[in-house]
């Protein structure tokens, strides 16, 4: 039998399997999905880029990414994984800045949900 807050998240399918969603209420994760900017990349585009200083997360609507990790030593990529539809990255940057620690690349054409740092500070009443 299911739990009520697995059918409560699948109210809202794009927060479904995502963990950063599942601390706040079916209202608030309303709110934020409300809030959230949607964008389309091409195949082969960076979503991301290691190094680069973070503070968007992001939420896969349509399509795959590929998360890779360039070696500085010699600037080969490897990939790390791939992540689909559902599935999310960039929560620890969005929240805590600092450097993007890999790259992230469309695979074929996607879609996401991003969320900025700045707009998820303007929604006070969300505690963490």
């Amino acid at each position: 039998m299911a739990s009520p807050l697995a059918n409560l998240l699948d109210c809202i399918p794009e927060t479904r399997f995502c963990t950063f969603f599942h601390q706040f209420t079916l209202e608030d994760q309303r709110l934020l999905l409300d809030v959230m900017e949607s964008r389309e990349y091409t195949d082969g585009q960076d979503v991301v880029t290691q190094g680069e200083t973070g503070n968007e997360f992001f939420i896969i609507t349509e399509g795959e990414v590929v998360v890779l990790k360039r070696n500085h030593k010699t600037n080969e990529e490897t990939d790390l994984t791939h992540l689909y539809r559902g599935q999310n990255f960039g929560e620890i940057s969005m929240i805590y800045g600092g450097k993007r620690v890999a790259s992230v690349r469309a695979v074929g054409k996607c879609k996401c949900l991003v969320l900025s740092k700045s707009v998820f500070e303007q929604q006070k009443h969300l505690r963490m």
